[in-house]
């Protein structure tokens, strides 16, 4: 079995099914014909699948470069459209990170926090910058 490892590390069994998806979409989005969509669809998929099965472990960049060279052997309007969604995705991962809620807390431990830090800031800082090297008596 297949193992693809994330960009940040976490692990996932290998999943035909979504490099089928991407590539269909791509071609879809590139606005190629139906019935040439299903069979480069089907030779490009097979072809991913194949070279990534042969592995234990496979980097989801590898996934991503080997599909995107056999897509601008096909199409170049293929890679840009599958370029812009994997963009747009990317894009919505970061919306959705933003929006989770945080933790309740009270607003004036918050405040207290961050005046203290402050503070610390910048004790430290004039207390290092005043200081000038000794002179060592002989």
């Amino acid at each position: 079995m297949t193992t693809v490892v994330k960009r940040g590390g976490r692990r996932q069994s290998f999943m035909p099914s979504k490099v089928t998806k991407s590539i269909a979409g791509a071609l879809r989005n590139a606005k190629v014909a139906k019935a040439k969509r299903d069979k480069l669809t089907k030779e490009i998929s097979k072809s991913v699948v194949d070279a990534m099965k042969k592995k234990r472990v496979v980097k989801a960049v590898d996934i991503r470069r080997s599909v995107i060279g056999r897509l601008s052997r096909v199409s170049k309007a293929a890679v840009i459209a599958w370029k812009r969604s994997e963009k747009k995705r990317m894009n919505m991962k970061k919306k959705a990170v933003k929006k989770r809620p945080m933790k309740k807390r009270g607003t004036t431990k918050r405040k207290t926090t961050k005046k203290k830090t402050a503070r610390r800031k910048t004790s430290k800082k004039k207390r290092t910058s005043h200081k000038k090297p000794r002179k060592r008596r002989r």
